[in-house]
């Protein structure tokens, strides 16, 4: 007899191991993109490799959902419950210029308009908030990382323009 509780759990999926034929795992095996099967809405079968750029884009997205998990962990335990944005400036042509954050960024782009001689570049601006300083933080360190903006000096080894 089955409980109730596991007739409400979803079903295990298998995923075919692509290079033994008689395997399966309840977890993907990393470097496959994977289909559903025809046959059984459980089962997923291994179409092709991934690309460099879509394992690349995986690792990524890990890295960023780890500093974020990370950035949280520490805004909890520091009681950092201000709200902070994270912002990213780009000229006409969409090169990304400047990467910050400020828990007031109307008034850090007048900063900015006042003091940066590349700021008659931007022309679009955009923002995505964070719950906390810490976690803004964190995802400006990456983004600056990895994105490259043309003019930042802190957390890209690069010296401003």
């Amino acid at each position: 007899m089955t409980s109730s509780r596991q007739s409400e759990r979803e079903p295990i999926q298998w995923y075919e191991d692509p290079e033994d034929g008689l395997a399966c795992y309840s977890s993907p095996i990393r470097n496959y993109v994977y289909a559903q099967s025809d046959d059984d809405p459980n089962y997923w079968v291994a179409v092709r490799w991934k690309t460099p750029q879509e394992m690349a884009a995986e690792e990524a997205a890990e890295k960023v959902a780890q500093a974020r998990l990370e950035a949280r962990k520490k805004a909890a335990a520091a009681g950092d419950k201000r709200r902070t944005a994270l912002y990213r400036l780009s000229d006409s042509a969409g090169q990304l210029l400047y990467v910050g954050i400020s828990a007031k960024p109307l008034q850090r782009w007048t900063q900015h308009a006042a003091e940066k001689p590349w700021w008659p570049l931007v022309s679009t601006m955009t923002l995505e908030w964070f719950d906390s300083n810490a976690e803004a933080l964190a995802m400006e360190a990456l983004a600056i990382q990895s994105e490259w903006p043309q003019h930042n000096v802190v957390h890209n080894g690069q010296a401003a323009q």
